[in-house]
């Protein structure tokens, strides 16, 4: 595997937001191709709230609690509603 270098400057603009974004999954895509999860989503929105939670546990564990949560909270302004302890 050949490594790149990114230019990690922050984009300007929605252009070269959009080429830094290509460039960056194109890497990552290039330095990974067997890449996957055990994170069960179905949205983007699960897939972050479970990559989160992940970085707290462990997959599995947040495999099968996450079934719930989604059920309870199934997007971001519902889960924005929630009420704290």
């Amino acid at each position: 595997m050949t490594t790149s270098v990114l230019r990690l400057t922050a984009p300007r603009n929605i252009s070269s937001i959009q080429r830094f974004t290509r460039q960056t999954l194109a890497a990552l895509e290039q330095g990974y191709p067997d890449a996957s999860t055990e994170l069960a989503f179905s949205s983007p929105y699960q897939l972050l709230v479970a990559t989160i939670l992940s970085a707290q546990s462990t997959d599995k564990r947040v495999t099968r609690l996450t079934p719930e949560l989604f059920k309870q909270f199934p997007n971001a302004d519902a889960l924005s509603c929630a009420k704290t302890r």
